[in-house]
């Protein structure tokens, strides 16, 4: 094992040293942020938190494509469980701070403010005893068995000529689902731009993995992705405060309802640039795939 990861640090074109790499890097940086949340529950800590589960579920993904594992397939669906779990402290997060910028000019968001800050913190709380009760133990244990499967693959010639085939098929196949969701993106339906984010991560966390396979993956490629990624999340972050603003409404009686009136037109407003904006750059998307 010692030196198949001394492997992956001399030659990462070796693809099962390359995952081994993968998969140790993404779970040390998900161990460091599940600590910093046990520590103190923050939205940076959160946000950190459900970025490095991601990316050590695509790595997960990756590897169930060449190698079985029943225990990280087992922890694959405990870590899928564990991010859901954190969607509506996210969602309070994206609806706190919006409404603090919106307060100079929209004095009346600072009512549905203060709700939204009590609703946080009960979440914040929920999601301490989650990050507490995660069983790193397992995650380890899965962990181990991966990579001795992946050793076991590449000390044989065939699996190991062939592991390199599966895993750009497999980024080939993500990138399909993000261009299949790309065609059926809907200039008044903000959930078709969201689908395609969903997936759109998905190949962009399969494609930081790869990318010792892929040589025409640049640091401006990488800076391109992040652009492309950020403006489909600022349509939904609006859609998430959209939201957020609806479910305070409901609570309220009809006075209550109309002195949000003027921040939910603005909203709409902006929603509607932000989606012509993305629909005019989407196919920037065909940029990012070299076969």
């Amino acid at each position: 094992m010692s030196a198949l990861r001394s492997q992956a640090r001399r030659a990462p074109a070796n693809p099962c040293a390359m995952l081994i790499g993968a998969l140790e890097d993404r779970h040390r940086n998900f161990v460091v942020q599940l600590a910093r949340v046990r520590r103190r529950p923050s939205e940076p800590g959160v946000h950190d938190l459900r970025v490095a589960t991601r990316r050590l579920v695509a790595v997960i993904d990756l590897i169930s494509d060449v190698a079985e594992g029943p225990l990280l397939l087992k922890r694959r669906k405990a870590l899928r469980s564990f991010l859901k779990g954190f969607n509506a402290l996210r969602d309070s997060h994206i609806q706190r701070i919006a409404l603090r910028k919106l307060r100079a000019a929209f004095p009346s968001a600072g009512m549905c403010l203060r709700g939204m800050q009590m609703q946080e913190s009960a979440l914040l709380r929920a999601a301490g005893r989650s990050v507490r009760m995660f069983d790193t133990a397992g995650l380890r244990a899965a962990i181990a068995e991966a990579e001795d499967a992946l050793l076991r693959v590449s000390i044989n010639p065939a699996l190991a000529s062939a592991t390199h085939a599966v895993l750009t098929g497999a980024l080939a196949a993500a990138f399909a689902r993000v261009v299949r969701r790309r065609q059926m993106l809907n200039g008044t339906d903000p959930a078709t731009v969201h689908r395609m984010r969903v997936a759109f991560k998905h190949f962009r966390y399969s494609l930081e993995i790869l990318t010792p396979l892929l040589p025409w993956i640049t640091a401006d490629t990488r800076s391109r992705l992040n652009t492309y990624q950020t403006a489909m999340g600022r349509i939904q972050d609006t859609v998430v405060l959209l939201q957020g603003i609806a479910a305070y409404e409901a609570r309220r009686p009809v006075t209550g309802r109309m002195a949000l009136i003027e921040v939910r037109e603005y909203l709409l407003r902006r929603r509607m640039e932000m989606m012509d904006a993305f629909l005019a750059h989407a196919d920037a998307l065909y940029t990012f795939w070299r076969g």
